[in-house]
Formats: C-alpha cells, sequence, structure tokens
C-alpha cells in the first residue's frame, strides 16, 4: 500500500499543479480585462488611489465566472 501511495503522488501533484496554473491565468486575464473597463478609468480619473481602485472595484467583481 506504502508503494502504491509514494508512486500515484507524482501524477496527482503534477494534476493538481496543472489545474492550479489554469486558475492563475484566467483570474490573471480576467483582471486585465476588468481594469480596461471604462467604470475603471472613470474611478481612475476621479483620482482614487491605484490600490483601492484594485481592491474595493476591480477585485469586488466575480473575477473567473
Amino acid at each position: 500500500m506504502a508503494d502504491y501511495l509514494w508512486h500515484i503522488s507524482l501524477p496527482v501533484l503534477a494534476t493538481v499543479i496543472g489545474g492550479f496554473a489554469t486558475l492563475t491565468m484566467l483570474t490573471k486575464n480576467s483582471f486585465l480585462d476588468e481594469i480596461r473597463k471604462q467604470y475603471v478609468v472613470t474611478v481612475r480619473a476621479k483620482g482614487l488611489g491605484e490600490r483601492r481602485i484594485l481592491y474595493h472595484h476591480v477585485s469586488a467583481t466575480p473575477c473567473c465566472w
């Protein structure tokens, strides 16, 4: 049983890392699309700080779905 778990650990790890990479790419692309939207440009023009824009306006929008 221990030998089986040892040999299955690498394929499981590779699958998990692959899924994480896909999710990371989707999230990044979603953030980049959201940053270019008109309401973000308007908020920037009003003078809000970049950190506040990212955390309160962009990340409040659902990222991946």
